[in-house]
């Protein structure tokens, strides 16, 4: 729960062939036009966006989930996020757990030109092929530094870990960020088996809005739960942010929350 010049290799040779077969068709054009040199093309049947992304003959299909203006103290933006499903070169949705999903992410300067501050269209999130839905964009850092979060998870014989994702501008590019909040061990016990000790830890994040003076806003994870059976104090931990990395750091003694 949460409390409060990029490169595309081959983008434009394979624009003109799709845009042939696709006929772009969105509410706001600034989006279309810029989207429209981002992407392989817009599939009007499917309603979304066309990229390969290396799938071998495969492809994912995207559809912008949020869009936010935003006015800062030095120009007007627009942050554009897009989530999508990634199919096999029969058409067929990528299904298996370890197949991800795509997500894009563009930052957009709004003037007489529409210019991309930042951006990566193609990272690979979620599984079944599919990317998570719920994001939230937020503010990260005093001066003007906004990004996107959402809850991500994985579950694998019988242990469910869980993390924050976040993606955050850094230059010219949007990268992930990961802060772990929750893990479940339960699923590897027998239900019969009442001896069996299970680990069960949840957290909740808040951005510490109040250091102003940080370049990025700590993070506060509240952990709680009960771990090899034993219940454990609630206990809330910093995560500091470290500008040379670009990332947040695990504070010393965290739990291991990585399964």
């Amino acid at each position: 729960m949460i409390n409060n010049n990029f490169y595309r290799a081959g983008t434009f040779g394979i624009l003109i062939s799709w845009l042939l077969l696709f006929n772009v068709v969105s509410a706001d054009p600034i989006v279309d036009s810029v989207l429209a040199q981002v992407y392989e093309g817009y599939d009007q049947k499917n309603a979304c966006w066309r990229a390969h992304a290396n799938l071998e003959g495969g492809y994912c299909c995207l559809q912008v989930k949020r869009q936010d203006r935003l006015n800062t103290s030095t120009e007007a933006r627009l942050y554009l996020l897009l989530v999508g499903q990634c199919y096999d070169s029969e058409g067929e949705l990528e299904s298996a757990h370890v197949n991800s999903g795509m997500v894009g992410a563009l930052v957009l300067q709004l003037s007489d030109k529409v210019r991309v501050l930042a951006g990566n269209p193609l990272i690979p999130m979620g599984s079944y092929g599919a990317a998570p839905e719920k994001w939230s964009l937020v503010k990260f850092g005093a001066n003007d530094h906004w990004g996107w979060i959402t809850e991500s998870g994985y579950t694998g014989y019988g242990v469910t870990t869980s993390w924050y994702s976040i993606l955050l501008p850094h230059g010219k590019e949007i990268s992930e960020i990961t802060v772990p909040f929750g893990y479940d061990d339960s699923g590897k016990c027998d239900e019969e088996d009442k001896s069996c000790r299970v680990t069960l830890i949840e957290g909740t994040l808040e951005i510490d809005s109040s250091k102003i003076e940080e370049t990025m806003f700590p993070l506060k994870v509240r952990l709680e739960g009960k771990k090899k059976g034993k219940q454990m104090p609630a206990k809330t931990w910093v995560f500091p942010f470290d500008t040379n990395s670009w990332s947040y750091q695990k504070p010393k003694g965290f739990p291991d929350l990585d399964g």
